[in-house]
Parts: C-alpha cells; sequence; structure tokens
C-alpha cells in the first residue's frame, strides 16, 4: 500500500469504447503453471439439500437433507453435495478431505440459485466466515452466493470464503460474494478491522498447492485493512482466473509474502502463480476508517511475493492500477511478470513499484511488458502513470503503451537510490505534446521527450506519438448502494435524506433506502422502548383498495405487509375479511434501541423490486393495543421508489 496523498482532482477523460485498433502480442504461459486437468468425474454418492428437506431423510434427490451443514459433515472423498434453490441461513464448516482423484464437491444444484445469507449469524471465533475450510484438502465450492456477513468486533477477520491451515487442491468457481463488511471501530494505529471476500492462508510448512480461484464475483465489501482476495502464505502454482472484484474499500486481488502467516520466513510467500483474465475497477480506501482519507488501495497488489505472471487483466478506478510492492524491510516483491494488461483511469499511478517508505522492503527484477497505462493519477496527484517508491531495483519497462492526462506526468521515480530500472521500446503520448511531456526520474524532473531520452538514457528506442485507442469511461467510484448495517445505530444512515420528518415525536425521523435485494427502514428519534409494541405497514401494489385499511388518521390505506416486532406478515383475503399470516423464512431483521429502530426486508419477501413503488406507516402501541406513536402523524402517504 501507498500512503501518499494526492492532490485536487483531475478532469475525466471523456472516451468511449474499446482497445479496437491494437493487437497485443498473445501471453504464453509456461506449463510449470498448468497442473492438469481441474475436471474430475467423481467416483462417490451424490447428496442433496432442500429446505424442504429434513436431516433424518437419506440425502437422496427424492429424500434430501435440511441442512447444509449436515450434508456436508456426511461427505467423504468423491462425495458431491448438490444444494437446490433458496436463502439459507446457515454456514459451511468443511470437516473432511477429497483424494487428488475423487474430490469433495459442495455446489449449487445446475441452473438454480443459493444463497448463504449472513444476516442472522454471528462468528463463531475471531476468524470465520459463510464457508471455512481448515486442515482439509481436494475441495470444490462452487455456485454458491455468499452475502450479508457482518461483524463489528474489533480485532476479527470475517469473511466469505476463508481458507486456511495445510492443505491441498482448493478450488473456488463461479461463487458470488458480496456484503462482507467488518465494521469494528479501529484502535489508535487505525487496526482492527480485516474483512475478505475470498481469504487463501498457506500457514503449515508443507506447502499449498493446486489452488483455483476462478470466475467468482465480490463486490460491495468493507475490508478495513485486508483484502477482497488475499492469498497469502505458504502457497504455490495457484491460478486465479478470469474473477470480477469491484467497488470494495480496500485492495482487490492481492499476493501476499511475510506476514508470518507462515513459521518458516523462506516459505512465508505466495509464489509461482498466475493471475490473468480477471477484472478489477472501483477499488478506493478513501473513507474506510483503517486508512482514513489515504487512497492507498491497489488493483492487483503483490506485496512480498515473488514468481507471478499478472497478465490480460482489467483495472480501472483503482487507486492505483498494479503493484508491486514489499511492506516488510528486507524483504522483496520479485520476478512478477506484468504484460498485456490495460490500467486506466486509477486515481494515483497506474503503476506503482518499491517500498512506501525507507522502512519498507523493496521491488525487484521484475518485467512489465506490452500493457497499456492509459490517463492514470485522476487526481493529480504527481504520481504519474508509473510511480517508482523507495528501493525499485532491476525492473524492466518494455513495449508499453502510455497515455497521460492532462498532467502530462508519465514517471514519478521518488528517489535518487533506486538503480538498474530500464524502459525501453514504449510509446507514449499526452495531449500537451511531446515537448511539455514530463519524466522525473531520480528525483530529478526533465521536461520534453527528447530532453527526456538524453538526459537519462532511458527510452532511446521508444517514440512519442497519438495512440489510437479508446478506453471506456470511467465508473463512478461510489457503490451503488450505501453500507446499511442492522444494528441499532444510526451513523451509517447519516448521508441518506428524512422520507418523513417531525420536530415533536418520540418517533422523529423516517428514512428508507435499499440494496439490490433489501429495503431497509430506520425510525430515528427517541425512546423507541417506551411501548411494547412496534408495527410497520406496506402498501406494496400501488393499490389502495386491496389490502388492510384500518388505520385511523391515515387517509392512504391498502397494506399488503406488515412488520410487528421483526415478524413479517402478510394480509391474505379470505372471504370478506383480511387475515394476516406470517411469511415463512421472510429473513427480515431488525434492531431496537433508545434511539434507533433499524429494519432490514428481503424485497422478494414482500414481492417488490427495482420499480416498484411502496408506501409506510410505523406506529407504536401501548399494552392495550391503543396507538400512541405514528409516522407520518396523518394524511396522505408518500411514494418510495425502488431505483
Amino acid at each position: 500500500m501507498v500512503l501518499k496523498v494526492s492532490k485536487g482532482r483531475g478532469k475525466t477523460m471523456n472516451l468511449k469504447g474499446i482497445i479496437k485498433k491494437m493487437i497485443l502480442p498473445l501471453i504464453v504461459i509456461s506449463s510449470i503453471f498448468l497442473f492438469g486437468s481441474l475436471q474430475v468425474d467423481a467416483a462417490g454418492h451424490t447428496y442433496y439439500v432442500s429446505q424442504s428437506g429434513n436431516d433424518a431423510n437419506s440425502g437422496a434427490i427424492e429424500s434430501p437433507f435440511k441442512s447444509i451443514q449436515y450434508g456436508v459433515e456426511q461427505l467423504t472423498a468423491g462425495d458431491t453435495l448438490l444444494i437446490r434453490a433458496g436463502v439459507y441461513s446457515e454456514k459451511i464448516k468443511v470437516v473432511s478431505s477429497g483424494s487428488e482423484v475423487d474430490k469433495i464437491t459442495i455446489s449449487a444444484y445446475p441452473n438454480e440459485s443459493v444463497k448463504l445469507d449472513g444476516t442472522n449469524l454471528k462468528m463463531d471465533s475471531d476468524m470465520d466466515a459463510l464457508v471455512y475450510i481448515y486442515d482439509q484438502s481436494n475441495i470444490v465450492i462452487k455456485g454458491l452466493e455468499l452475502c450479508d456477513f457482518v461483524t463489528t468486533k474489533r480485532g476479527t477477520c470475517i469473511g466469505g470464503i476463508l481458507v486456511d491451515g495445510q492443505w491441498k487442491n482448493i478450488e473456488l468457481r463461479n461463487n458470488r460474494i458480496h456484503d462482507i463488511w467488518n465494521l469494528a471501530t479501529v484502535d489508535a494505529s487505525k487496526n482492527g478491522r480485516d474483512a475478505h471476500g475470498i481469504g487463501v492462508y498457506g500457514s503449515s510448512t508443507e506447502t499449498a498447492t493446486g489452488l483455483v480461484i476462478d470466475s467468482n464475483e465480490i463486490y460491495n465489501c468493507a475490508l478495513g485493512s485486508s483484502e477482497a482476495m488475499a492469498v497469502n502464505g505458504n502457497i504455490e502454482q495457484f491460478e486465479v482466473t478470469n474473477n470480477k472484484v469491484y467497488q470494495n474499500d480496500n485492495i482487490g486481488i492481492c499476493f501476499i509474502g511475510y506476514e508470518g502467516v507462515c513459521k518458516d520466513v523462506n516459505l512465508d510467500r505466495a509464489r509461482n502463480g498466475i493471475c490473468t483474465g480477471n477484472i478489477v475497477y472501483d477499488i478506493d480506501s478513501y473513507n474506510n476508517p483503517a486508512y482514513g482519507t489515504d487512497r492507498s488501495a491497489g488493483g492487483i497488489y503483490c506485496d512480498g511475493a515473488t514468481n507471478i505472471v499478472i497478465a490480460n487483466n482489467q483495472v480501472k478506478n483503482a487507486n492505483f492500477g498494479i503493484e508491486l510492492a514489499s511492506e516488510h524491510k528486507g524483504k522483496d516483491t520479485s520476478y512478477i511478470t506484468v504484460e498485456n494488461n490495460v490500467v486506466a483511469y486509477c486515481s494515483n499511478a497506474g503503476l506503482a513499484m518499491g517500498g512506501y517508505d525507507k522502512k519498507r522492503g523493496y521491488s525487484l527484477n521484475n518485467v512489465i511488458r506490452n500493457n497499456v497505462f492509459y490517463s492514470n493519477d485522476m487526481l493529480m496527484g504527481s504520481f504519474g502513470e508509473v510511480f517508482l517508491q523507495f528501493t525499485a531495483k532491476n525492473n524492466q519497462l518494455t513495449n508499453n503503451l502510455f497515455y497521460a492526462n492532462d498532467q502530462s506526468l508519465f514517471v514519478y521515480d521518488a528517489y535518487s537510490t533506486n538503480e538498474g530500472n530500464s524502459m525501453d521500446y514504449n510509446t507514449y503520448y499526452c495531449v500537451s505534446g511531446a515537448e511539455n511531456a514530463k519524466w522525473r526520474w531520480k528525483k530529478v524532473e526533465t521536461i520534453g521527450f527528447e530532453n527526456y531520452r538524453q538526459k537519462t538514457g532511458n527510452d532511446l528506442h521508444s517514440e512519442f506519438k497519438e495512440l489510437a485507442i479508446e478506453i471506456p469511461e470511467p465508473v463512478s467510484l461510489t457503490p451503488k448502494y450505501p453500507k446499511i448495517v442492522v444494528d441499532g445505530k444510526d451513523f451509517d444512515w447519516k448521508e441518506i435524506a428524512s422520507f418523513v420528518k417531525v420536530t415533536t415525536s418520540y418517533s422523529r425521523k423516517m428514512k428508507l433506502t435499499h440494496s439490490d435485494e433489501k429495503l431497509f427502514v430506520c425510525l430515528i428519534g427517541t425512546n423507541f422502548k417506551k411501548y411494547p409494541t412496534i408495527e410497520l405497514y406496506f402498501n406494496t401494489d400501488e393499490n389502495t383498495q386491496t389490502g388492510y385499511s384500518g388505520l385511523s388518521k391515515i387517509t392512504t390505506q391498502g397494506f399488503e405487509y406488515v412488520l410487528k416486532n421483526g415478524v413479517l406478515y402478510q394480509y391474505v383475503l379470505r372471504d370478506t375479511t383480511w387475515d394476516l399470516v406470517e411469511v415463512a423464512d421472510s429473513m427480515a431483521t431488525s434492531r431496537l434501541a433508545t434511539a434507533c429502530y433499524e429494519v432490514a426486508i428481503p424485497m422478494q419477501s414482500m414481492s417488490i423490486s427495482q420499480g416498484s413503488k411502496i408506501q409506510v406507516v410505523y406506529i407504536t402501541k401501548d399494552k392495550k393495543g391503543i396507538i400512541k406513536e405514528r409516522l407520518p402523524r396523518s394524511g396522505s402517504l408518500k411514494q418510495f421508489v425502488i431505483e
């Protein structure tokens, strides 16, 4: 990570399309990284889990288990567990290993949607995940959605998927992981808050091999000091391919060494792997409490790793595009090949190398070739397209295309101690022209392409010319939806406008927002615990003539649903009466505090979705059932639109 503070905001380049007039050399990856077929026909049994099942069943397709964890506990080498569609409020801990020939597979049933929802779940230990694999090998996890697992406990690491201990041959494929949040208050050093979408640790002195992380999606996670995806410690021969990582508040994909994960310091680094075909964007640590106002998050980051090929990836709108650094003094990131990547519109540098200060390690013998670095340093903080930090040695940058923004700065070499770095056969362009282009090499700034070449001896075979390429416009660094945690505190609602507001009442404000799957309601005021009954009424069909219509002083009626003390009910017409029926498995959650009442309801539980218009009334009742508080107080109801 880099802790240099950027200055100001630059002008966004208004370009559309894709790179279409440029052919980059094909990457050839040595067979050292390819370790055989990953699709193995299991020789064991296939078991099934369904929400309509029973753990006393046989586990056959016509007699499925109910609990995923129970099904997992039945598995031996070669077995497969197929999970039928539904939302499951449980975690998985893998408790047995497969073999290299007969792996254990835990998967969603083909073409069905399976979600492990952590909304009502607590961490069982200081390191916990919705899927946790410890000391188990030859495991395949695929096709699961893992979401809404949250902690506020300091000193913990929470995850979507965590792998640790002694293991081999773990495959994580086609999983969708989002809203994994560590919201703990950090200490004075900004520590104590860690989360991963996927975190894989090699903590044993027996080297972990055969890791495949392919075609997963990780987004909207609150990571603290950690990374959306991490490969850390004594791990080699791994593949990280075709993943999509975006809208996270710290590093996207990270390969790590020397953090003390493995006791043998000579083995304690990720190595000999490939990182290809990934798409990483909207990676920003700004306002992450572990970083404050620093923008320090890399899209793809090697911290103490060695012998990794980073190729054919797209990185946009990160703080740093690709970073090769070491946070540990005397340790290096080395022999990394960075080729055929597109890095664009990052707030700081497109490429950063070296330790971020003199107390850190260094970058050594890395090769950066055939990449496109386009309009990075968006905040114009004097990082340039390439930022060389403390102790970057013997790194080669060749055959790259550099398109600088209005700052016209291509390279910022921050230290005179950097040595052996070479640049040649590159192509440069900025709108201000060759005579105004800037390079800062070993702390000396030169202006003008020819002047730079003469003074440094770099880029003698390079050229400055207009580049016929187009890169898509950057998307917003702002997450699509706010991070809301139902914990009885309103700090995460500060930026959300009041939907209903009064000046004199116990309940003074009602706020509403939503994610792509949940509706959130927050009541703010005082003394919410005074009355024993709290109810929220919802009109969800835009029809005031159907549904319950018995609320006094409210002119807009017709409520299809009511949440009573945290339990969701639906009004169902029977003859001429609207009867209440509890919504099964609604997954609604609520938290009541003295000054705040928060609710989260899965939108599918109320048959609403994007585009729906709803109306909401909040009331409290005393022990006799008499209404004591109402918001809004009276009159017609405003509509809230699910956008």
